[in-house]
């Protein structure tokens, strides 16, 4: 892994933006990193950390690693690269090589869980745990979506702890988590919770809570 600390002056960021006709760069990743598809989230350290795509190439989507940015006071900016990937030297997914997709990360007890997918039509989603909340996330584990095989995971944890997966392209499904974080329980599998056809919904389903009602959003 590699870190990178980067520093962002807004008014200084400003006045070269409004400079220059040059392609755009995103203020908080390092020159020449394209950091997408992020699931913000903030741990008892007090940092917010995001868990995103890197892309790499006009060819394809994404790439074959993650990487996370963390920062304790939304100025000051830090990366850590090759947190997780499906192939290479830090490959950590034993049972295939595909591209990575839009992850998330949860936590309980004492473990981080990173959730990853893949364009796989078999094997679509899958589950590494790691110590610390920027990695190093290891031991890639499918996790069984019983035939709904659909990218963009992400997790949602309830007041009384449970744990619910959601995820899905077009047709949104969610499920319960089992208690070990890396299964979830068949049984409360739903599907079609939003569609395209009655919900213009596309991907990047997430699950949030506030004053006792819940709230999903997505494209």
């Amino acid at each position: 892994m590699k870190h990178h600390i980067i520093s962002l002056c807004p008014v200084i960021f400003f006045s070269l933006v409004a400079g220059t006709q040059s392609g755009a760069q995103n203020p908080i990743c390092p020159p020449g990193v394209y950091f997408a598809d992020p699931s913000a989230r903030v741990w008892n350290d007090g940092r917010l950390y995001l868990y995103g795509s890197t892309d790499e190439s006009c060819d394809y989507y994404c790439s074959w690693r993650h990487d996370v940015m963390f920062t304790g006071d939304m100025h000051t900016w830090g990366m850590v690269t090759d947190v997780f990937a499906s192939a290479g030297e830090h490959d950590q997914v034993p049972y295939n090589n595909s591209l990575l997709f839009a992850p998330d990360c949860a936590f309980g007890k004492d473990t981080f869980f990173l959730y990853y997918c893949q364009p796989d039509k078999d094997a679509a989603e899958g589950t590494a745990v790691s110590t610390t909340p920027a990695g190093p996330f290891t031991n890639g584990t499918q996790l069984h979506t019983y035939g709904h095989n659909q990218i963009d995971p992400s997790v949602f944890t309830d007041d009384d702890g449970t744990a619910y997966y959601i995820w899905g392209q077009f047709s949104l499904k969610m499920a319960r988590l089992m208690p070990g974080m890396r299964a979830i329980d068949s049984t409360s599998i739903r599907e079609d919770v939003l569609t395209e056809e009655a919900h213009h919904f596309h991907e990047g389903a997430y699950l949030t809570k506030r004053n006792g009602v819940y709230y999903t959003d997505a494209v």
